[in-house]
Parts: structure tokens; C-alpha cells; sequence
């Protein structure tokens, strides 16, 4: 007697429909989640501008970047800065901040870096190995 052996193409559908469930549940969660954490409210530099929300950092590139700045054995360069304000403040805030401070001393930069990791220092911990299957979509 021979047993039948799944198709390939069965097994690529049920590995894509677990991965789909993951993005659904962690989506959820992260729904929820932005309901419950207050936003930093960056008030910008000039009369006329209108305040903007930047979301506590949920998304796998900003955890990523996140990382990279917070690890002392890597230093950023110079280079890199922009984009690792651009990523933190996320997609919906950063059209707005851009303009408002591009202009403004460097150290502008660094301090509204600093208050946005102060702001969202219970959740910009990165977790611990233990604490990996907690994360919303798990490891």
C-alpha cells in the first residue's frame, strides 16, 4: 500500500495561510495596542504649524532600526540619521516633520529622538529571548 503524498502546491498554500493568520492576529493586536498607548505629540518649531502624532514603534523596521541605535557596539553615521528619524516617526507623521525641522540645527535632531525613546521607553526596550513569543506575530 502507498500513501499519498501531499502536493507541494497544498503545502505552499497552508504555509501561506498560517503566515496570513499572523499578519491578521498581530494587526489586531496592534490595533488595539495604538488604542491604548498616548502618542508623542511633536508641537514643531514654527507658529503655524499644526501638532502631529507619532505612534509608538510597532512595525519590524522600526524595531530593526531600533537595534541598530540602541546597540553601542554600532555607531550611526551621519548618513543614516535621517532615515532612522524618518522610520521612528513613521509614515504618517514624517511628511509633516520633515519640512518643519530639515532646516533647524542638528541637535533638534537628536532631541526629538531622545524624547521619542523617552516618551515610549516601556515599549522601545527590546525584548528579551524569553519574551520574543509575546511580540505580536511571535518569532
Amino acid at each position: 500500500m502507498t500513501t499519498k503524498k501531499t502536493p507541494a502546491k497544498n503545502v505552499k498554500l497552508d504555509a501561506k495561510a498560517k503566515w496570513r493568520k499572523r499578519v491578521e492576529e498581530a494587526r489586531a493586536k496592534d490595533a488595539a495596542f495604538r488604542n491604548e498607548v498616548e502618542p508623542y505629540r511633536f508641537y514643531g518649531v514654527s507658529d503655524d504649524f499644526e501638532p502631529v502624532d507619532i505612534y509608538p514603534p510597532r512595525s519590524i523596521e522600526q524595531f530593526t532600526v531600533l537595534a541598530r541605535v540602541k546597540d553601542p557596539n554600532v555607531p550611526l553615521t551621519d548618513g543614516e540619521m535621517r532615515d532612522v528619524l524618518r522610520i521612528l516617526c513613521g509614515p504618517e507623521a514624517w511628511p509633516a516633520i520633515w519640512p518643519e525641522i530639515k532646516n533647524e540645527h542638528v541637535q533638534l535632531m537628536f532631541d526629538l529622538l531622545n524624547e521619542i525613546d523617552e516618551h515610549f521607553s516601556d515599549i522601545t526596550a527590546l525584548p528579551s529571548a524569553d519574551e520574543v513569543d509575546d511580540v505580536p506575530g511571535g518569532a
